[in-house]
């Protein structure tokens, strides 16, 4: 889009905008072929800071001098330009994009309605391996602090589905998320991002909580708690390679090797125990792949807590968690090496969307 809208309209902002897309990937794509001029001009890429739309649907939360970010979409449906990933976010570290969205490819080419406008190909929750019907989420809470930024949706396909108009595509599937309700809260601390899910299940469909990372995986196999299997996904991730299949369990680490930073950390508690599913599948351009993982259940009930670590230097983990009936509780440790560094008390009331609990406590 801003490589015919440059062309037609040259002017700064839209130099700026291209220059940001451009940061960590190549201008080697068919919109830059056919809409683009041939040299872009050098200038600064436009500056992220931090934002809340509740009209717009779009929260961001941004650290100037990390350039760690965080965006959580909650926006209503948009209709057949939309993509079906309500509740996805994007994860930034240092500039570069860790948690990305694909964005998608030229209109008529196999990939786009094929793989990438799919719910399967965003960071959301996933049902039978089909699209998200139409829905509009709802703004449960946002909160901004010296320390910490909450943000707070919930998406209840009990309720009626958005109206769309009569040039929207039908590709979804309404009675795989029937009564399906999915909320997610994030709880931003500048290099970590604590990731809180709830969702009800209630016709115990196959649920997959889908973290695309552009990296690549890094699976300790010796260990017995991956075995390699074939891919068992059908519509969009059918193209998965690589398949490999955690032991069921309630606690994982995972590991990527991320080109040019430290490798990134994901670790990721659950409620009751669940399966992991690894696989490579295409990133934009399809020239190369992304590192999926899926968390993966058929409970008519499920809450997680997914870390996300974007220090490179830092490490954290999490202790004393405890699945309250309206609330989680935890203690958040940070070590570089073995030396210990903080530790934080913390506990998110879902009954009013917000930490209840945020105490830094001494070493």
């Amino acid at each position: 889009m801003f490589e015919f809208a440059y062309k037609q309209t040259p002017c700064e902002e839209f130099a700026r905008a291209l220059a940001s897309i451009y940061q960590n990937i190549s201008r080697d794509n068919i919109n830059a072929l056919l809409y683009g001029v041939d040299e872009l001009p050098q200038v600064s890429p436009l500056l992220c800071h931090s934002t809340h739309s509740e009209a717009a649907g779009l929260s961001i939360a941004h650290h100037p001098t990390l350039n760690n970010a965080l965006l959580y979409k909650h926006a209503p449906y948009g209709g057949e330009h939309d993509h079906y990933d309500r509740l996805g976010f994007i994860l930034t570290r240092n500039g570069k994009e860790i948690l990305p969205d694909l964005g998608t490819t030229g209109y008529g080419a196999e990939l786009h309605y094929g793989y990438y406008k799919n719910t399967a190909t965003h960071n959301t929750l996933v049902v039978n391996q089909q699209n998200q019907s139409p829905i509009h989420p709802q703004l449960l809470g946002y909160t901004q602090t010296e320390d910490y930024t909450t943000i707070d949706a919930v998406v209840d396909w009990s309720q009626p589905e958005a109206s769309v108009d009569s040039h929207t595509i039908v590709q979804w599937d309404k009675e795989a998320y029937q009564d399906v309700v999915f909320r997610r809260a994030f709880i931003w601390l500048d290099d970590i991002a604590i990731e809180l899910n709830t969702i009800l299940n209630p016709h115990n469909q196959q649920l997959d909580l889908t973290y695309h990372v552009r990296g690549e995986h890094l699976l300790q196999l010796e260990n017995g708690a991956w075995k390699p299997i074939t891919n068992p996904l059908s519509g969009a991730l059918a193209q998965m390679t690589n398949t490999q299949l955690s032991e069921p369990n309630t606690a994982f680490t995972l590991h990527y090797e991320i080109e040019g930073q430290a490798d990134f950390r994901q670790s990721i508690y659950t409620d009751s125990p669940v399966e992991v599913l690894s696989g490579n599948a295409p990133d934009n351009p399809a020239t190369s792949d992304l590192a999926y993982s899926l968390i993966r259940s058929q409970q008519n009930a499920l809450r997680t807590l997914v870390v996300h670590e974007l220090s490179e230097s830092t490490t954290y983990q999490v202790d004393e968690l405890a699945w309250g009936e309206s609330s989680i509780y935890f203690v958040l440790s940070s070590m570089k090496g073995d030396a210990h560094i903080s530790c934080t008390r913390m506990m998110y009331d879902f009954k009013s969307a917000k930490l209840s609990t945020f105490e830094r406590l001494s070493n």
